[in-house]
């Protein structure tokens, strides 16, 4: 099976996505090591970077209530 191929921001997006879905780093690492071949040194640096994204989808989901 051929792996695809992600960018740098798409990457960062995915990840916000799933963090804000309460995914775990274990279920992040194991989903784009499966479907892009990325390292896990490459996918923590995303995981670090979509804090902040995350972080202001929180703060506007609360002041939504």
């Amino acid at each position: 099976m051929k792996k695809q191929k992600i960018s740098k921001a798409k990457g960062i997006e995915l990840c916000a996505e799933q963090m804000y879905s309460g995914k775990s780093r274990k279920d992040i690492l194991q989903f784009f090591t499966k479907t892009y071949n990325l390292s896990t040194s490459t996918i923590d640096k995303w995981i670090k970077e979509a804090r902040n994204t995350v972080e202001e989808r929180q703060r506007a989901a609360g002041q939504v209530r």
